[in-house]
């Protein structure tokens, strides 16, 4: 971690808020003054701004100036360059999760930002050049016309470490004590009779268990586990259930090794 001498938070007035997942967001009067506790006086639309980075884990070795603004549209209702009750900012972020095209597979992955569930982003009132978003109009003919699309839902908790240490972090465990783990499905909607992907991640040194997977109560598979060192994943396919997505792992016998349960994903082609 190297500060500059030239960083941008050398001066000024900051703000830390933190988001989830990506998105645009709103930043209204009532946030920024009872929230972030930013004096009323201060929300001069000329030097506000909000830097950052979203999109995953950012380098072991970061340089602090580096840091960009993002741009921003921020709605003055009657126009007087000051941020009042009925005004707001709206900026998209990047949440905690980087999503890169894997060309080889055809398909995307994802990379958590490590030690943490939340996207930190800076407001400043000082040191913003009010970046605005750029307007793009259409022009032409269009190359291409798109009908359906990918989507593409991470459930990714990092939750239990099975090493005590390092990077490699899991979401459940399946123990002795606790033989089933009902978690939902990382899909906003899914119309029922659509096709869907769903792969899942796991770590066990179990041998000759089966793990049952059902979805909404009804049974999907059966896995029959193999002990390895390395993580493995498996990956089936299902029609959607329809709204209320529920996954239920399930193992029914006795052991003595657990079952770590890491990354859950589920893709939609519609």
């Amino acid at each position: 971690f190297d500060l500059k001498a030239n960083s941008v938070f050398q001066q000024g007035n900051w703000y830390k808020f933190s988001i989830d997942q990506s998105g645009v967001y709103k930043l209204d009067y009532n946030f920024m003054v009872n929230e972030l506790k930013i004096k009323a006086d201060d929300l001069k639309t000329s030097n506000l701004g909000i830097f950052g980075y979203g999109g995953g884990p950012l380098p072991e070795y970061y340089v602090v100036n580096q840091i960009k603004e993002n741009n921003i549209e921020i709605v003055d209702v009657n126009g007087n360059g000051q941020i009042d009750k009925d005004d707001y900012i709206l900026f998209y972020a990047d949440g905690p999760l980087g999503k890169y095209l894997d060309k080889q597979e055809g398909w995307y992955k994802h990379t958590p930002a490590y030690y943490t569930s939340v996207q930190h982003f800076f407001l400043t009132t000082t040191e913003g050049s009010n970046k605005k978003m750029i307007a793009a109009g259409s022009s032409g003919s269009p190359v291409r016309t798109y009908s359906s699309y990918d989507y593409f839902g991470i459930k990714d908790i990092d939750s239990f470490n099975p090493n005590l240490s390092g990077r490699i972090w899991f979401a459940y465990t399946i123990n002795n004590i606790v033989k089933t783990i009902n978690t939902e499905l990382p899909i906003n909607s899914c119309t029922n009779g659509e096709k869907i992907t769903v792969s899942y991640s796991y770590l066990t040194k179990l041998a000759g268990t089966s793990l049952s997977i059902s979805v909404n109560g009804s049974f999907i598979k059966s896995t029959l586990l193999s002990a390895a060192d390395k993580i493995q994943i498996d990956t089936f396919q299902m029609l959607c259930p329809g709204p209320n997505d529920r996954l239920i792992y399930q193992i029914t016998c006795h052991f003595f090794k657990p079952l770590v349960i890491g990354c859950l994903a589920v893709r939609l082609n519609r």
